[in-house]
Order: C-alpha cells, then structure tokens, then sequence
C-alpha cells in the first residue's frame, strides 16, 4: 500500500514510475516473498548510453558472449581449464562499424572512458585504409578487451596498451612505428638453453654407431643482437612489449609472415596465442621465449615447411599444440623441444611420409596425437630397434589417417603402453 501511494500521491504520473523504480532498486527483497524472488538485481556499473558515438552500438553484454571468449571458453574445455570463465558476468561493450579514417577520428573522443571491452569492424573500401595507432587507445584505461577486424585496416603499435587482457585481431595489418619503445637489455636466450637432442650431443662417429639414422636438419642461424635491432628497424615488425597483462592473443589473417623472438618479449601472463592463417614459413629460435607460460599454441594452416627443436624452446608449460595445414614433411628428433606437459598435438594436413626415431622422446605426457592428409601416405613402420611412437606412454588417442605399410610391424607402436 506503501508503493501505491507513491505513485498517485505524485503529481506527474511519469516521474512518480520513476521514483517507485529507484525504489524497488536500492529496497532489500522481503525475504520468502515472490517479489524478492524475482527483483534481485545484478551488481552491474551504469553505461553512459547517451555518451556513445552514434556509429556504435554501446551495451552491457555478457562477457562470454565476446568471439575471443567464445574461442577462449573453446580452448579451456580442450585442456580442462576453467579458470577463464571466472569474469564478471558483464562488460561494458562499444561495437564501432568504421567505414573512413574521419569517422575513426570523430568517434574515438566520444568512447565512453570507462569501456571495457571495444569492438572495431572496419567496413569500407580496402583500397581507404584505415590506421588505428594505439597511442589514441590509451584514454580508455579501463579496457580489458579490444577486438579489431576487417580487410584494409591497420594497427599502428607506437605505444604498449599495459591495460589490456584480451586482444583479438583479424585481417588487418600489424605495424610498428619509429617511437615504439622496445627493450634495451633484452638478448637472445640461446646461451640460457641447455637441451640439444642427442644427434647434436654426441660425436659424430659415436652418434652414427649407437643411432645409425643421420638427420640432415640445420639449426636457423642466431643472429647477435644488434643483428637483430638493425633487422627489425627495416621491417618494422610489430612488438608488444609492455602489454603485461595480456592474456589471450590472437592474430588470425594478418599477413604476419614472419616472426622473431622479441614480438612477444614480457608477456609473462600470456596463456593463449592463436597465429592461424599468417603465411609464416619458419619459426625462428626461440621465438616464443618471451611468453614461457603458454597454455596453448595455434600455427594451423600457415606454410611451415620444416621444424626445429629451437623454435618452439622454452614452452614448459604448453598443454596444447595445434600445427594442423602446414607444409611439414618429415618429423625428427630436431622437431621439437622438450614439451612435458603437452596433451594434444594436431598435425593433420601436413604432407608427413617419415617420422624418424626420437621424434616423440620429449612428449612423455602426451594423451592426444592426430596426424594424416590427402597430401602423402604416412610410411607407417619401425626404424631399426625403433617404433615411430617411442616414448608416448600416456597416449589414449592416435588418429593416423592415410598410412602407408605393407605390414604393420611389430614394434610400430613399441613403447606406447597406454595405446
């Protein structure tokens, strides 16, 4: 009776629904009642709406709604990981559909400050670029999630977004300016890393005697670091160095066809890093020795022709590897680094015919392993004393599609005990 009398004792039927909405906000629900039952509103932070530009579309949405959540979310149910999933339950969300550079340029003042999650969908012609620098990002301090995407836009990186958890970004262009700050003391760690397999441990004449298969692979070359300086001064690769809090990274159909082991130097938080369809024909030493807490790696469907144990050094703590539509031909024991917490690794559409002894020795963990493509037939068979699956004691899942063997040997399979 209360609550009615609000309403017709107010002169102006309009302001008194009003006052009565405040009301029932800020009122404590009558425990056991139907009304408490249903009005229990969720903490959530007011979004200024009427601040928001009008290309944009500005909203509290359900932070799992986000596509780089949805892929995250994805990705934790492969390696049992929910920890992802524990954010607030809504984020302040502008989606922006840019078609100019002058539109980017009169919208981006009228952001709402306090946004924490940007989408910009790049609409127009491909031939009007439009160029995003992050320096005009850094106002919107209280971003965690910043999303680019669309042919003929680009990503001028001339100042580190430290702020930042999430960064998804599709078919655009990564660039990095003249005034971007990179590490001064930051050196290669090839004098750090101990392992080397043992092709490379022995001498020649005793390797050759105890392991009578030579593998003809070449380290890349490690270049000082000056070298190093000089070589990304003319390509202006792209660094983020200083985006410490980030978590998830994704650059998919950037054109990022090539890599270096500074790009991700100091992302210490990083866990999940998605470098699908870039062309990248080659890992370069250490590549990743700046993201050692990697949970999961995506190059699918790129051109790497080759691996080597040097390119992948370092990722400890990587349970998920995802080398899918490569060019890969035969696998060694140079191919990878030692990878002691891996669970699944997908080499499907990759053209394999050989996977040499030892391939696998540095795997010990690994439950999962699908391999075969239309490409070339997998020379399924033992080499010597050798199986081509040694060491993969944890294995529960081998999918092998087009094999090739005229009999399956006995001890293809040596050493998989768990199979």
């Amino acid at each position: 009776m209360k609550m009615r009398g609000i309403v017709q004792g107010s002169s102006n039927g309009a302001i008194g629904c009003k006052m009565l909405l405040i009301f029932l906000m800020v009122t404590k629900p009558i425990h056991g009642s139907a009304l408490g039952n249903v009005l229990r509103p969720e903490s959530e932070p007011n979004l200024e709406v009427l601040t928001c530009p009008g290309k944009c579309v500005c909203q509290l949405e359900a932070f799992n709604e986000l596509p780089i959540a949805r892929w995250v979310n994805h990705m934790a149910r492969d390696y049992g990981d929910d920890s992802f999933l524990q954010q607030p339950t809504h984020t302040k969300l502008a989606t922006c559909l840019v078609q100019s550079q002058d539109e980017w340029q009169e919208l981006r003042d009228y952001l709402p400050t306090d946004l924490q999650a940007l989408i910009l969908l790049y609409t127009g012609n491909v031939e009007n670029q439009l160029a995003v620098n992050t320096s005009s990002l850094r106002p919107l301090n209280q971003l965690r999630t910043l999303e680019i995407r669309g042919t003929g836009a680009t990503l001028i990186i001339d100042d580190p977004l430290e702020f930042l958890q999430h960064a998804n970004f599709e078919h655009i262009r990564l660039q990095a300016s003249d005034r971007l700050q990179r590490p001064k003391f930051s050196k290669l760690p090839s004098d750090d890393y101990e392992y080397k397999p043992p092709s490379e441990l022995l001498p020649p004449s005793e390797y050759s005697t105890k392991y009578p298969l030579q593998f003809e692979d070449a380290a890349s070359d490690i270049v000082t670091y000056e070298q190093h300086m000089q070589r990304l001064k003319q390509t202006r690769m792209p660094s983020f160095f200083g985006w410490g809090r980030l978590e998830v990274l994704r650059i998919v159909g950037c054109k990022l066809d090539k890599l270096h082991w500074q790009m991700f130097d100091g992302l210490t938080q990083l866990r999940d890093l998605n470098l699908e369809r870039n062309s990248i024909e080659e890992l370069p030493p250490f590549a990743f020795s700046g993201a050692l807490q990697l949970k999961s790696l995506s190059l699918a469907h790129n051109a790497l022709r080759r691996l080597h144990y040097l390119g992948l050094a370092g990722l400890l703590q990587l349970e998920t590897l995802n080398l899918a539509d490569n060019r890969l031909e035969r696998l060694s024991e140079l191919s990878f680094p030692p990878l002691p917490k891996l669970q699944k690794a997908d080499l499907r559409s990759n053209p394999v015919r050989y996977i040499l002894p030892g391939t696998f020795w540095v795997m010990n963990d690994t439950r999962e392993l699908r391999m075969g493509s239309d490409q070339a037939a997998l020379d399924l068979r033992t080499w010597f004393i050798y199986g081509q699956f040694d060491s993969l004691n944890e294995l529960r899942t081998l999918i092998l599609g087009n094999v090739s063997t005229e009999t399956l040997e006995q001890g293809v399979f040596k050493v998989s005990k768990a199979l």
